[in-house]
């Protein structure tokens, strides 16, 4: 099942290593370096019926804000597309507050992250979503 997934991260060679990847699986991938130019932020009320996309990857340190504070945004604006599905990836996993990125629903994982675990990660979020779609017939 293809997915549509946005990958923000202020490294260039993350971002697009993760595309390149992502896309040879077969998702749709739309990446930005940092959130205020991602077209999601800031300022957007989410007024869609449906979600926008599947699935976030999103770096911990970034400029401007970090990726927790990203989702926070996110969620206050309604995003029930990205939001649902989040994997926060950081060099310092220490760095970051994992009571709030449980509360998000966020799996995090330690750079460099192994193309096996992106990939299991993916098809849970794809269980999930074929889940999501059985249960609402």
């Amino acid at each position: 099942m293809p997915l549509k997934i946005f990958v923000m991260d202020d490294e260039e060679s993350i971002r697009i290593s993760l595309k390149w990847h992502l896309e040879d699986l077969g998702h749709q991938v739309i990446t930005a370096a940092r959130p205020h130019l991602s077209g999601m932020l800031p300022g957007h009320l989410c007024g869609q019926d449906k979600a926008c996309g599947n699935a976030l990857i999103i770096d911990y340190r970034m400029p401007g804000m970090n990726g927790l504070e990203c989702i926070e945004m996110l969620l206050r604006q309604g995003c029930g597309g990205y939001a649902s599905h989040i994997l926060m990836i950081s060099g310092n996993t220490g760095a970051i507050d994992m009571t709030r990125a449980r509360e998000y629903g966020c799996t995090v994982m330690q750079k460099p992250v192994s193309l096996h675990e992106l990939e299991r990660w993916l098809e849970d979020v794809e269980k999930n979503l074929q889940g999501s779609l059985a249960s609402s017939k």
